[in-house]
């Protein structure tokens, strides 16, 4: 998620120096995370806010290629079973 200074004022579309909801939909990843980012509940996102998005975007990606490998690891651990099984397999 770009949270540069240039991909900030891109959004400010006003330039009153903030980023409102509706300046964020312009971006449907900041959009998503527009809520959490409003870190004071003003309805705007503050430059610092902006910038923070991209902290925590990272810290997230950091941790994503673990928690992508235990899923996957969980559910081939689940076909293991299923298809070792003696049990008639279940209908959903």
């Amino acid at each position: 998620m770009d949270t540069s200074v240039a991909a900030f004022r891109k959004l400010d579309a006003d330039n009153d120096g903030r980023i409102s909801a509706l300046e964020a939909a312009e971006n449907p990843r900041i959009a998503a995370a527009f809520t959490m980012a409003d870190k004071d509940k003003d309805g705007y996102l503050s430059e610092e806010e902006f910038h923070s998005m991209g902290s925590a975007a990272r810290s997230d990606t950091a941790a994503s290629p673990r928690t992508a490998i235990s899923r996957r690891q969980d559910r081939m651990s689940r076909v293991d079973i299923a298809a070792t099984s003696d049990a008639p397999p279940q209908k959903h």
